[in-house]
């Protein structure tokens, strides 16, 4: 019985440690690494994350916030991680500008997947899709168009192009 208790006083113990150690200015974030954002300042990253300087590195909630990130439709992906004992680094990796399409309300900028990025007043220096009818165009979505064969086909040679690594001025 004495054993029992023992390894019972121990584990409380244990627990109590680790939760004091955890909870301790040990893990306070001293350092935030931001990724670079060329559509979102350092400022703006830090107010979407929520991160700064002084908080638990153990409350923050890294998949939450990567979705929060995500929301930007620049961005494609966003990792979050911790790095013992104090510093938080957000990596992103953005969509690259493939394409615009003309629509009634300016051009829809899309990526290789077909995500629309933007709609822009001017055509951004990309590959101008022409005879496409444009039915939506919501941020973070695929373009939805009327002519989907020949859509397609754009984005079929779109990705030629890239694996043959041909440009155009």
């Amino acid at each position: 019985k004495k054993r029992y208790l023992l390894k019972f006083f121990i584990l409380i113990l244990l627990c109590a440690a680790a939760y004091f150690l955890l909870h301790s200015s040990v893990f306070t974030v001293k350092k935030v690494e931001l990724a670079e954002n060329p559509h979102m300042t350092q400022e703006q990253m830090k107010e979407v994350t929520g991160y700064k300087k002084g908080i638990n590195l153990f409350e923050i909630d890294a998949r939450e916030n990567e979705k929060k990130l995500e929301n930007d439709a620049y961005i494609k992906e966003a990792d979050i991680s911790r790095k013992l004992p104090d510093t938080i680094k957000v990596t992103l990796t953005l969509r690259e500008q493939n394409a615009v399409i003309q629509s009634d309300k300016g051009y829809v900028l899309i990526d290789d997947e077909g995500i629309v990025i933007d709609v822009l007043e001017q055509p951004a220096q990309v590959t101008l899709l022409s005879g496409l009818t444009v039915k939506t165009a919501e941020k973070g979505k695929p373009v939805e168009v009327k002519e989907t064969k020949k859509y397609e086909q754009y984005m079929d040679l779109l990705v030629k192009i890239e694996k043959a690594d041909m440009y155009f001025k």
